[in-house]
């Protein structure tokens, strides 16, 4: 569980991110002839708030899409494009921020990172939001960005002992499910189960 407090816990930018050695800079990139934004495909919420920014500054700009984020650095890395979109959080190696928008709590973004890693729970592990700010956008932005619920304050021990209690049994049910999932496509594929967990 993870505990925010009541003031501000801190701000997190989409941001615009051109190399270092590149003679684009924040006090020039409005008067770039044609912008070249490398844009990872799946990064579906900060690929629209990017295109927001460059809309409203009336930027001329060409978007390359990327399948993947190794691929989209790369582009980045070889010259074939002038900028990136990344977060202020965790700016891109060798780069420099060159615009910076759409504020979001840090929170959000910590989570989102959680959700999108490659560690084998990113995606079980539950998360609660415990906060104070209990408007009914709030919750929804919790759980849009992965958490699995939201408690809002002042609390008693008994809200977040229960919500933490049903959070466990559902991932424990998902896994459940999953399991019993591979063992039917095991069985139907006519395979002993336990050569398989032998390595036979």
């Amino acid at each position: 569980m993870f505990e925010f407090p009541d003031n501000s816990y801190g701000t997190v930018y989409t941001t615009l991110c051109a190399p270092a050695s590149s003679t684009i800079r924040e006090n020039n990139i409005y008067n770039v002839d044609l912008l070249r934004v490398g844009l990872w495909k799946v990064a579906e919420t900060r690929n629209a708030e990017v295109l927001a920014f460059l809309k409203s500054e009336n930027m001329p700009y060409e978007i390359i899409y990327y399948e993947t984020a190794e691929e989209q650095l790369e582009a980045f890395n070889n010259g074939s494009v002038d900028v990136i979109s990344s977060v202020s959080l965790s700016p891109v190696a060798n780069s420099r921020i060159v615009a910076q928008f759409a504020p979001r709590p840090y929170y959000f973004a910590s989570i989102k990172a959680i959700r999108t890693s490659k560690h084998p729970e990113a995606l079980t592990i539950p998360i609660v939001a415990m906060t104070a700010n209990a408007f009914v956008k709030d919750v929804q932005d919790a759980l849009d960005a992965g958490m699995n619920a939201h408690i809002a304050k002042p609390i008693n021990m008994e809200t977040p002992k229960n919500t933490l209690a049903s959070c466990i049994i559902l991932n424990t049910n998902k896994i459940k499910e999953k399991i019993c999932a591979e063992i039917l496509y095991i069985r139907d594929c006519r395979l002993d189960f336990f050569q398989i967990l032998n390595g036979v």
